[in-house]
């Protein structure tokens, strides 16, 4: 039946199917706040404003949990949000890095992205978290390495 149905252009997505063709789009009340965000996030792909300065109000933090929840930005940490382009191109770096290098430190690694410590620390803390890397000391290297 789901290759029936995907064939006729729905998708699975987690426990839902939909439409090939949907797109969720934010409600107008919350369009302008959503706009913001996306370009607050993706002026500056490595070192986004805070969680503080990107949602000052409940219109803001609604916006962000459609971003987040239409997979178009990443909590990296409890002040850290990241376009989910800079969080690909982010853990792309840090993988070819550790490739290249072998175990690095933060500080090799925010030199690698291009970003601040601000940033790097919970970034790595979430790349540990979901099995990307592992952390030996004040080394990070590759799980799967």
């Amino acid at each position: 039946m789901i290759d029936e149905m995907s064939r006729a252009g729905f998708v699975r997505e987690g426990a839902g199917i939909r439409r090939a063709s949907h797109r969720l789009q934010l409600p107008p009340h919350l369009q302008a706040a959503g706009e913001r965000l996306r370009l607050a996030i993706s002026s500056n792909p490595f070192d986004p404003p805070s969680r503080g300065q990107l949602v000052p109000d409940a219109i803001a933090q609604q916006a962000l949990k459609f971003l987040v929840a239409n997979h178009e930005a990443v909590e990296i940490g409890p002040d850290v949000i990241l376009s989910t382009e800079a969080w690909h191109r982010a853990t792309d770096k840090i993988r070819q890095h550790i490739q290249r290098h072998g175990p690095a430190t933060v500080s090799e690694l925010k030199v690698a992205v291009g970003s601040s410590r601000r940033i790097m620390v919970p970034l790595l803390e979430r790349l540990d978290r979901d099995g990307i890397t592992r952390r030996d000391g004040d080394r990070r290297s590759l799980r799967d390495a």
